[in-house]
């Protein structure tokens, strides 16, 4: 009876399993899926000489190569070291073990140090254009103000800076904003810092609002800016956040109160992130 040919998305899954088993060791570089004439896709465990991983010739029906010499010839394929990095920092993730890992994690995320994130939705080919997701020319705006909001205990999901531009005949027109999650007395003191401040607004998001705030308007050559994109709505952590963090992770995030910001100024970049950093800074005693 003929083997049943190896398709790339079962070879894929069982590339992620490799690296889980190994931990991803130092000396480990990831696994390249390679088309077989016979097998469909067979995967080559890349090591540095000298190692010799305890893998089986076929790991769930996939055939397995351990390679060492190939390593010294050449590096791994541009895509297969972009799944290696890729899987890893998704790993990472899985094991953070509580908030302030969470906290951690996004500082790396946003500083470029990792790639994955649980809300961002990468490709190993997207990350042969860009080197980060988190390093693009509008996050840059407000990267710094982030970092220290992380750092504060504020964990950020979603943001962008006010911002006015026009390509063309194409605009598009910003509110400063941000969301994202607190531990419930750091919200407070964030609601309360805000308030009354010179247009900038502070809330807690709620699963069926009455009302969204806009903070993004496009529109092209014919006729007004449209509302695009709003802020106001919250959605259980358990359903965005399952099976991408960590379990303990996961219920300490649940634990904590979804919290907003915004500017209601539109393009204005100058005001909310210098008053939420001073909301969270500890107060002296």
């Amino acid at each position: 009876m003929a083997r049943v040919k190896t398709t790339f998305a079962h070879a894929e899954r069982v590339s992620k399993t490799i690296g889980r088993q190994l931990d991803y060791p130092d000396w480990y570089f990831g696994v390249s899926i390679d088309p077989h004439p016979d097998e469909g896709y067979v995967l080559h465990a890349c090591v540095k000489p000298g190692h010799k991983p305890a893998l089986p010739a076929r790991v769930d029906g996939v055939k397995v190569y351990v390679v060492h010499d190939r390593l010294l010839a050449q590096p791994l394929p541009t895509l297969a070291q972009a799944t290696v990095r890729l899987r890893r920092d998704e790993e990472r993730w899985l094991r953070a073990k509580s908030y302030d890992d969470l906290l951690r994690l996004n500082v790396l995320f946003l500083e470029g140090k990792i790639v994955a994130h649980p809300w961002s939705v990468v490709r190993p080919e997207d990350l042969l254009k860009w080197e980060s997701p988190a390093l693009n020319e509008e996050t840059a705006r407000i990267r710094d103000a982030l970092v220290a909001l992380n750092k504060l205990g504020l964990f950020t999901e979603s943001s962008q800076p006010g911002l006015y531009v026009k390509t063309g005949r194409y605009a598009i027109e910003q509110r400063a904003y941000v969301d994202g999650y607190a531990p419930k007395a750091l919200a407070d003191r964030l609601l309360r810092a805000l308030d009354g401040q010179d247009g900038l607004v502070a809330l807690r998001p709620v699963e069926k609002p009455t009302k969204l705030v806009v903070v993004t308007r496009q529109g092209g050559p014919r006729g007004a800016l449209k509302p695009f994109t709003w802020v106001g709505r919250a959605t259980p952590v358990e359903v965005v956040m399952e099976g991408r963090i960590g379990s303990k992770a996961l219920k300490e995030l649940a634990r904590c109160a979804d919290i907003a910001a915004y500017d209601k100024k539109w393009r204005r970049n100058t005001h909310l992130w210098p008053a939420l950093v001073a909301a969270l800074k500890p107060r002296a005693s």
